[in-house]
């Protein structure tokens, strides 16, 4: 059988071989055994290079793994009903929430994003009220009202339109409730997470005041004589509010002068508001009666964040002699810090 070796490689492989007595130190403490060893790595060698067919080569699978990297958030941003940037909010009014994401694996690797919005009074894991906590959510089922407070416009939120880049946008279309605590103490509590790391940035916001005041009574009248005490033919006036921070309910009031003969009237010291039905008590149910001025004064005091309602009761002393005839004033009701 004919050695596929090239003539120069078998004088080589013998020449080496042959050679170990007298060059080849190692070989000649080896012996034969060792040259028959050389010999044989040689010819597989060069079996090796013989079996490749020119032209060809031969595919080895590669396997590249590309390692996580972490979200950042390069800003947030807030903007109010125009897109115009702010540092606060009203209560019930909406508001935008920008959030800038660079991630260098692609905005594709962008699992989720939380902003949560609190308080002074709460804290980022707090319980979620729409006095101090508010969280919403992003992911891969789309934007959602997490903490089921306050509210958010979907169809005006919107996340980057390339994904397979490193940096993008999403926006959150948000509103707080009225009852959202005054402050200039909120915080925006900002989480971003992929399929292995969180990161979070967080900054300061205010919530401005809110207050509203119905009275369901359009006007108040009395009838009665000289020397009277007389309630309002109206009593209850019934007081609805809504305020996102503790407030008190003044009155003011002016002179009711006549219709016919001006030179009557009635001053507004004749007349007092209670929060119950009885006039002048020695002991009261409630809260004080007070005599009205000219200058606003506090009627009820401390009410609590939110809205409620209080049945209010006015009074007049009706001045003895007094001329029969209408009189006319008014009286202003309004919420105060």
């Amino acid at each position: 059988m004919t050695s596929p070796l090239p003539e120069e490689i078998l004088k080589m492989q013998g020449s080496y071989c042959g050679l170990h007595d007298e060059e080849w130190g190692f070989v000649k403490r080896v012996g034969r055994r060792g040259c028959m060893v050389v010999a044989l790595c040689w010819t597989l060698w060069l079996s090796m290079l013989g079996s490749l067919t020119p032209g060809k080569g031969e595919e080895i699978p590669v396997v590249a793994y590309i390692g996580n990297a972490e979200p950042q958030i390069l800003g947030i941003q807030v903007l109010d009903e125009s897109a115009k940037p702010t540092n606060s909010i009203d209560p019930g009014s909406g508001f935008f929430l920008d959030i800038l994401v660079r991630d260098n694996n692609t905005l594709a690797d962008v699992a989720r994003i939380r902003a949560i919005l609190y308080s002074p009074s709460s804290s980022p894991g707090g319980a979620n009220s729409e006095q101090d906590h508010y969280t919403f959510r992003w992911d891969s089922s789309g934007f959602a009202n997490e903490g089921g407070v306050g509210s958010i416009t979907v169809p005006q939120c919107s996340v980057p339109s390339d994904r397979t880049v490193a940096q993008g946008t999403w926006r959150f279309a948000l509103k707080l409730s009225k009852n959202a605590r005054q402050s200039a103490g909120w915080t925006i509590l900002v989480r971003v997470e992929d399929e292995a790391n969180l990161t979070q940035s967080s900054r300061a916001l205010e919530v401005t005041s809110f207050v509203s005041l119905t009275i369901d009574a359009s006007q108040i009248t009395f009838s009665g004589s000289p020397g009277q005490v007389v309630a309002a033919n109206q009593n209850p006036i019934l007081v609805n509010y809504a305020s996102n921070h503790i407030v008190n309910l003044a009155c003011s009031c002016t002179q009711f002068i006549g219709v016919l003969d001006s030179h009557f009237v009635i001053d507004p010291s004749s007349f007092s508001v209670d929060d119950d039905p009885v006039h002048s008590q020695a002991q009261e149910t409630g809260q004080a009666e007070v005599t009205l001025s000219t200058q606003r004064l506090d009627i009820l005091v401390g009410l609590p964040i939110g809205t409620g309602s209080r049945n209010l009761y006015v009074f007049v002393s009706i001045p003895e002699p007094f001329l029969d005839q209408d009189y006319r004033g008014t009286m202003n009701f309004e919420l105060s810090s």
